[in-house]
């Protein structure tokens, strides 16, 4: 594991730290097995998601990666 933390820049401090303070700003919720996100859109905009990369506006026949 931290092998692939190193590789990608990251430290374990980080990766532990980062859904604690997603937990701490309400932004998910952990009960036990259970990850809930409360508010998605504001769960976006902290991960600056943008999701024009999913073609969400497309049939999904069209996006079958074992097509052509």
């Amino acid at each position: 594991m931290a092998a692939y933390l190193k590789t990608l820049g990251l430290s374990t401090a980080h990766v532990n730290r980062r859904p604690r303070e997603l937990r701490a700003s309400n932004l998910v919720v952990l009960k036990g097995k259970t990850l809930t996100i409360p508010n998605l859109k504001a769960f976006q905009e902290v991960a600056l998601f943008n999701g024009n990369c999913l073609h969400l506006d497309r049939e999904g026949y069209e996006l079958d990666a074992n097509d052509g």
